[in-house]
């Protein structure tokens, strides 16, 4: 089967939207989404406090389903600018199911484009597009991992047409949503200064607020 872009694409979204209005039911991640997204728009760190450190008015009505209530947020920085931005949309598992749904189909998008440069048709993205875990855990369980997965993407298409500069900070940016992609650092930047001068910048970028409002405090 050799969908054309607009075939593909519109199965790709169908699926999502038929799963979009079910409730998360593989995993209660999306209820600490929702708290810390919540917490950063009220300007707490995430870092510092566990959920049930926090003030009774600040809890949400989901409070008791969060996981590990007394551990603080693990989420990279990039993460917790997301589950803002998802809780600021819809103060529920919708909101995160937007956001991270983006990044899905940002990913599916970008590999389309990509894997033609690296000689592989590009309806072969239907193999990530159309997988139906892939479906259920980004549309339908709101879940974060599909930021990582689409800053990965953007890494090796990055990387694989000489855009070593983007690369770097791709990189940082999908090490930012989880820290597994640091793993292809020192090939795509190996022998280039540059790389790496903006891999680590792009991070500091990230995370000097929260650790000088962890020094402040």
């Amino acid at each position: 089967w050799r969908p054309s872009f607009l075939e593909a694409f519109g199965l790709v979204v169908l699926l999502r939207l038929l799963v979009l209005p079910l409730s998360p039911a593989l995993s209660d991640d999306v209820f600490r989404y929702l708290h810390e997204g919540h917490m950063v728009l009220e300007r707490h760190n995430p870092y510092l406090s566990a959920p049930n450190d926090v003030a009774e008015h600040l809890r949400l009505a989901t409070h008791e389903r969060i996981n590990h209530p007394y551990v603080p947020a693990a989420y990279p920085p990039l993460v917790q600018l997301c589950l803002a931005l998802g809780y600021s949309l819809d103060a529920s598992a919708m909101g995160m199911k937007i956001v991270f749904g983006v990044f899905d189909l940002l990913a599916f998008l970008v590999l389309w484009i990509w894997l033609p440069k690296v000689g592989v048709p590009g309806h072969r993205a239907v193999v990530y597009g159309l997988c139906p875990l892939v479906v259920l855990e980004f549309a339908g369980e709101g879940h974060s991992d599909s930021l990582a997965i689409a800053m990965t993407v953007l890494t090796l298409w990055a990387a694989t047409t000489h855009r070593r500069v983007v690369c770097g900070a791709f990189l940082a940016l999908a090490t930012a949503g989880k820290i597994l992609p640091i793993v292809f650092l020192p090939f795509v930047a190996r022998r280039s200064a540059a790389v790496w001068a903006m891999f680590g910048a792009v991070l500091g970028v990230l995370y000097a607020p929260l650790v000088v409002d962890a020094l402040l405090r």
